[in-house]
């Protein structure tokens, strides 16, 4: 693998840079990639992914050896990822003290350009958290193949969090303490978000989750998720019902919740 990323840097340098610092990226790279063949992947691989995002930024990573090089990447990955995650993140726990507004919410301290992320959220009752754990552990071990855990898990991350009890109707923890389950999916992947989305809405659907409107929720086509809703919201009958009160040309909604909550579609004469 370190002879054709050195092939990769060897074209960039020659034909691929555009500026002066991107060449001093590519030869500071090479050097350590040419000092380091032979050797263990996990001994510098903090340094190269590094420099292959600033040489990415750069243009420099087009040529067909990259694109060899990514291709074994995509099929090695679930054999590397611990050692190219533990160059980054620790494994075990980690202690920390900061103010609430900035240890929490770490996904604010990400660049929306560089790192766009989408999410899903699912929102349970915290006495079933125990179960809901097992639950995820079962799914990331993936049978305890390297490949089918890796597919389930990506490279990604998953928040787990717990939130109190709202009166608000259709708040996800209306009535109830709950358990967060926050799954991150990287916008820029290729293949199908609703693919690697949809079984853990399966999994997660025997313990009464309520999703996080604002992110995404089970599409209507995968299932009669509007009954599941009102099974699960207490008060969702009467919300509908406000609703309808409030806005009886249904301007404030649009085909997305019409589908998505079961709101019947304007009549002709609301339409006029």
């Amino acid at each position: 693998m370190l002879g054709y990323l050195g092939g990769v840097l060897r074209d960039a340098l020659a034909k691929r840079s555009r500026s002066l610092e991107g060449q001093e990226h590519t030869r500071a790279l090479l050097g350590t990639v040419e000092r380091k063949e032979g050797g263990l992947l996990h001994d510098v691989i903090a340094g190269i992914i590094t420099e292959l995002v600033a040489l990415l930024l750069n243009g420099a990573l087009g040529s067909q050896q990259a694109q060899i090089l990514a291709s074994f990447l995509e099929r090695e990955m679930p054999y590397l990822i611990k050692d190219i995650l533990s160059a980054f993140v620790p494994i075990g726990t980690q202690e920390f003290w900061d103010t609430w507004m900035c240890g929490l919410p770490m996904d604010n301290q990400m660049d929306d350009q560089l790192w766009p992320t989408w999410f899903t959220e699912l929102w349970i009752p915290v006495e079933k958290t125990a179960e809901v754990m097992r639950a995820l552990k079962t799914w990331y071990d993936g049978g305890g193949d390297a490949a089918t855990a890796y597919q389930h898990t990506g490279s990604f991350s998953c928040e787990l969090y717990a939130a109190r009890k709202s009166e608000f109707w259709m708040s996800p923890s209306y009535g109830a303490d709950v358990f967060r389950v926050d799954v991150f999916w990287f916008a820029l992947n290729g293949g199908n978000l609703n693919d690697f989305y949809g079984p853990f809405w399966d999994i997660l659907k025997p313990f009464g989750f309520r999703p996080h409107w604002g992110k995404f929720a089970p599409p209507p086509s995968s299932g009669d998720w509007g009954d599941y809703y009102r099974q699960n919201f207490p008060r969702f009958d009467d919300f509908l019902a406000l609703r309808a009160k409030l806005d009886p040309q249904q301007i404030f909604v649009n085909d997305y919740w019409r589908a998505n909550l079961g709101i019947p579609a304007r009549t002709e004469q609301q339409q006029q």
